[in-house]
């Protein structure tokens, strides 16, 4: 069963619902490995706030949010015959 994952953001803090690993995160961008994809998440100021691995909730507070971009994770399928 695929998990959902959904974003909100309101007065500089976004939450993020639905992540599996917190993969990168420094004051400028963060990746964020969802179920089927990665989630790029580029600003300014971006600081972890909470973080609940259980429930793969991720809060980020930003001075700025100039993008977010969903890359497709890669897959071995179909590469080896």
């Amino acid at each position: 069963m695929e998990k959902s994952h959904s974003l909100c953001f309101a007065n500089n803090t976004l939450t993020i619902n639905g992540v599996v690993q917190v993969v990168e995160v420094d004051e400028k961008e963060g990746h964020f490995k969802l179920e089927k994809c990665t989630l790029v998440i580029k600003g300014a100021g971006i600081n972890i706030a909470k973080l609940d691995k259980d429930q793969g909730i991720v809060v980020l507070e930003l001075k700025t949010l100039s993008n977010i971009a969903y890359k497709q994770t890669p897959t071995l399928k179909g590469l080896f015959r």
